[in-house]
């Protein structure tokens, strides 16, 4: 890499700017960033940084960041990160959208703990960042690889948990290990970056004030259609992940519980070179994406010309109904709003809803519409067990 195209990455312009002649840093000369209260400064080699300052040379070969202390003019004593598992952000196609302190905690770590070590040792490569030493972990590492991995840290070791893409944990390898950190009282540090999930929402169009992310639906069975009825019941937008093999199908199933006129947004291949977004309705996109296969994660398809590719994120309008109806019952008596509204019921306290909510007089559909959102009952089971709470107290009426 260049020393323009490194400065341009380390400032996290974008591809298309990486791929621009740098105008800041003449060739064969050392460009330097210094951060002082969160902006930066460019020039030669600072003479004597207070201490405290981060400095940060850019080109050449790797992106390298010191603090000032001990700076002499010509070396600068390299300062060690605090031990512990730093959740590292990475681009989700895009490698302008690194972040200076993702760079900064990549090159100073002991360990990278990799989704797929070949991956992100390319990753680290495109970014001019030191050969580092890589451990697997991926889902389907076993117990023994996390009590290593905390073993390490418990050691001292400085160990950054990266993904393939974005940030571990959501929807990819991470949950399992920062669990067994926090349990072990292992410092975690968060490091935040791209997220396809949040991108998708916010250019989405739809309401974000208030959203769920579900991540991959299953493949199949009741797990799938429980999984999809939740979808179609939430009164907040929801967020989804799905490989293109699957959109059709997708689609079709959340239009059959959704109905035709549910707006949705697909975006896909956020971030990268064919980045597109469509926005419409739930029957428009039936339409318009053709109805596939199935695929599991393991199976490999051949594409059609038709087939769409890549990977997508959907964000799905919310059910109004079900809003109107939460907002209605999330109030007290005393006018204060009541968190448990947010509680999903089993059927004992589903039966316990119902009987108090009948005894306050009100209609079976209104009832219904109250509680859609807060149990997986089906619709038409949900109406039924109402009028037959109705019947047992002797009360009648829609």
């Amino acid at each position: 890499m260049g020393e323009g195209a490194a400065m341009r990455l380390a400032l996290g312009l974008g591809q298309a700017a990486v791929r621009r002649p740098a105008r800041l840093v003449p060739r064969g000369q050392q460009q330097w960033a210094v951060s002082v209260g969160g902006r930066e400064r460019f020039g030669g080699p600072p003479s004597a940084p207070a201490p405290g300052t981060l400095v940060r040379a850019l080109g050449g070969d790797a992106t390298r960041a010191w603090r000032g202390e001990g700076y002499d003019g010509e070396a600068i004593a390299q300062s060690r990160l605090d031990p512990g598992l730093y959740v590292v952000g990475t681009p989700i196609g895009n490698l302008g959208d690194i972040t200076l302190r993702a760079l900064d905690v990549l090159e100073r770590c002991d360990v990278v703990a990799a989704e797929d070590t070949r991956h992100s040792g390319l990753l680290l490569q495109r970014l001019g960042l030191p050969k580092k030493r890589f451990v697997s972990y991926h889902a389907h590492s076993n117990a023994g690889r996390t009590a290593e991995l905390v073993r390490l840290l418990k050691g001292g070791q400085v160990i950054a948990l990266v993904s393939d893409a974005g940030m571990p944990g959501i929807s990819d390898p991470g949950t399992e290990l920062v669990q067994a950190c926090v349990a072990e009282g292992v410092r975690v540090v968060p490091v935040p970056g791209p997220s396809a999930s949040l991108a998708g929402l916010v250019a989405s169009g739809l309401d974000t004030r208030e959203f769920t992310f579900m991540g991959f639906l299953p493949l199949k069975g009741g797990a799938r259609e429980a999984a999809v009825l939740q979808a179609s019941r939430e009164p907040r937008t929801v967020v989804l992940y799905e490989r293109g093999s699957r959109l059709g199908k997708t689609l079709a199933d959340l239009e059959a519980a959704c109905g035709p006129g549910r707006r949705i947004c697909v975006g896909r291949e956020i971030t990268k070179r064919f980045e597109e977004f469509w926005r419409g309705t739930l029957s428009e996109g039936v339409k318009l994406y053709p109805v596939g296969e199935l695929l599991s994660d393991d199976t490999v398809a051949e594409q059609g010309e038709n087939e769409t590719r890549g990977e997508i994120t959907l964000s799905l309008e919310g059910n109004a109904e079900v809003a109107e109806a939460r907002q209605k019952w999330r109030r007290n008596s005393d006018g204060a709003m009541n968190d448990s509204s947010l509680i999903l019921l089993n059927d004992a306290q589903l039966d316990a809803e119902i009987a108090s909510l009948v005894l306050k007089g009100e209609g079976s559909k209104d009832i219904s519409k109250a509680l859609l959102s807060r149990t997986n009952v089906p619709n038409k089971e949900l109406y039924r067990r109402v009028v037959a709470a109705k019947d047992a107290q002797g009360k009648h009426g829609d």
